[in-house]
């Protein structure tokens, strides 16, 4: 049986940051995307990475805190995991596996 899964690749907002906490010795500021994945394989869809917290882009002193100061968050209203997902004519109970590659707030924020 040849199963057939389809990737989507989503951007949940970016980041500005010093070069620095990417690359060492880097100078200078990046702005780096916020990447979240949905995979849809006919065992069920599956999540990997939900990205930022939707208040991360409207209050990030009080959704992530002091280190909103070093990782900027920009994040637009329909840029947030749901609304990312809801453009694929996916809700959330529609997802079967989320896979996370770590918790920092930048890839776990929007598990909530």
């Amino acid at each position: 049986e040849t199963m057939i899964a389809r990737v989507h690749a989503m951007t949940c907002g970016y980041l500005t940051a010093p070069l620095e906490m990417f690359i060492e010795g880097g100078a200078g500021e990046v702005r780096v995307p916020v990447p979240c994945f949905l995979v849809d394989h006919p065992r069920g869809r599956l999540v990997f990475d939900t990205g930022m917290h939707p208040a991360a882009g409207t209050d990030p002193l009080g959704r992530i805190g002091p280190v909103a100061a070093i990782f900027r968050p920009e994040m637009g209203p329909q840029e947030d995991i749901r609304s990312r997902l809801a453009a694929l004519r996916v809700a959330p109970r529609d997802v079967r596996f989320l896979i996370q590659s770590h918790l920092h707030f930048d890839h776990a924020g929007g598990n909530e």
